[in-house]
């Protein structure tokens, strides 16, 4: 709209179509009269209006917000004036501003509960400038970094913070962050906190982008998770030493079981220790792990505890056995099995001890199995039970030999025995002149 050369009597000399339009009149029937019936509607000019038009500079203007039902323009007044100071006219242009203060108001509102939540989350969040200066925080981590406020962080670097002993590691982890353009997210590490002492936090750090791109700085997060990982580090031990007392008390039933047996059976007394020290050293030639060696090396202690359940006057027969004999003894690994089966070990003891007579092509007991049918532990077993057997005196026989005992697992590596495990056997054994030489 425009206020004509009687401009101080504030009535419209010109209206555009958009005027029109909010007025919901024709030009005709609005020129010639103040402009506060029409729009913006009051009891005479806005204070905008009066102040550009009263102002003695030449060619003032002014500016304000004027509300229409639920909508808002943005009024700016020009009044033009002659050199002498006398009136020409004003002019007054109005734009609509609801849609942008609406963006700007839920902007704001966004920013306060975003600012909001950062500075009621239970954790350190703050965000660093390229240079790795800090660029703000919440005031977590301001007090946990030994300062009153945020805004007591602003410019400075990690030397000026209680955790200044660590300041170069933190330092190196963000910038790895930012060079990185790759958010690392839940890591631990441990840092200082403001009395002295330490602290363990999980961390994340995220690089953040300009809008071309370009990484600008970090966002950081540390969470004290120190109470939660003493909790978790006393639990562990707790568990530890109860497996530990368990494992002791399962190797001394284990050992109890071994001695019944060698009662039993005199002429085999300590062949199963001695299986089991083959065992376990054929087992470390192969590289296996502590886990894998203690399951090996329990199974072969109590390997023929199957005997108990076959008569003494077999197990001590000074001859070769009969038919009927041979096939009850080959029932001992069965019988075993079938005592060891309900017992919750940490390992397969019970099929280890049901397999240690099956053979690589299927001619073992008692199930024929073949191959990589045979758990790796049974198979080495065989291997460990067969040299001891062939190198020491049995009651049907005197011992044959370590010699003859090589020779003879080397003669059928990959045919009964598993060709690694006789392998590692025999380099082990290698001018050895008895398996008790191993100690």
């Amino acid at each position: 709209m425009v206020l004509g050369d009687d401009y101080q009597s504030y009535c419209l000399q010109y209206v555009n179509k958009a005027y029109c339009e909010i007025t919901g009149l024709n030009a005709s029937a609005m020129l010639g009269k103040p402009y506060w019936n029409f729009f913006p509607t009051g009891n005479g000019p806005t204070d905008g209006c009066k102040n550009a038009i009263e102002s003695k500079t030449l060619n003032s203007n002014s500016s304000e917000e004027v509300f229409y039902g639920e909508r808002t323009f943005l009024s700016n007044a020009y009044a033009k004036k002659s050199r002498d100071g006398k009136g020409i006219n004003s002019i007054h242009i109005l734009s609509d501003i609801t849609s942008h203060k609406k963006l700007n108001s839920d902007l704001i509102q966004s920013n306060y509960f975003l600012e909001l939540v950062i500075e009621n989350m239970p954790i350190r969040i703050f965000w660093k400038s390229c240079d790795l200066l800090y660029l703000g925080c919440n005031t977590k981590f301001a007090q946990d970094a030994g300062y009153a406020s945020p805004a007591d962080l602003v410019g400075k670097s990690d030397y000026q913070m209680s955790w200044r002993a660590q300041a170069e590691m933190f330092r190196a982890d963000d910038k790895a962050a930012i060079e990185s353009k790759v958010s690392r997210l839940d890591y631990e590490e441990e840092s200082t906190a403001p009395d002295g002492g330490f602290v363990w936090l999980k961390t994340s750090k995220l690089p953040l982008s300009d809008a071309k791109g370009s990484v600008s700085g970090m966002l950081g997060f540390y969470q004290d998770i120190t109470k939660e990982k003493l909790e978790h580090d006393r639990v562990v031990l707790e568990e530890k030493r109860h497996l530990e007392n368990l494992n002791k008390a399962l190797a001394a039933t284990i050992q109890a079981l071994s001695s019944t047996m060698e009662l039993r059976d005199p002429y085999t007394s300590g062949h199963q220790n001695r299986v089991a020290n083959l065992a376990q050293a054929i087992a470390k030639e192969l590289h296996w792990s502590e886990d894998e060696i203690g399951g090996l090396r329990m199974a072969a202690t109590i390997h023929d505890i199957g005997k108990i359940a076959i008569p003494s006057e077999i197990l001590t027969k000074p001859s070769k056995l009969s038919e009927f004999e041979e096939k009850l003894m080959q029932e001992h690994p069965e019988r075993g099995y079938q005592l060891l089966k309900n017992i919750e070990f940490p390992w397969p003891v019970a099929q280890i001890v049901r397999q240690h007579h099956e053979r690589m092509d299927g001619s073992g007991y008692p199930m024929g199995l073949k191959g990589n049918e045979i758990l790796p532990e049974a198979k080495l077993l065989a291997v460990a039970d067969s040299i001891e057997a062939m190198s020491t005196n049995r009651p049907y026989r005197m011992a044959l030999g370590l010699k003859a005992a090589l020779r003879e697992i080397k003669a059928q590596s990959g045919i009964k025995y598993d060709a690694e495990i006789v392998k590692a056997a025999l380099k082990l054994l290698k001018g050895k002149r008895s398996i008790e030489d191993l100690k």
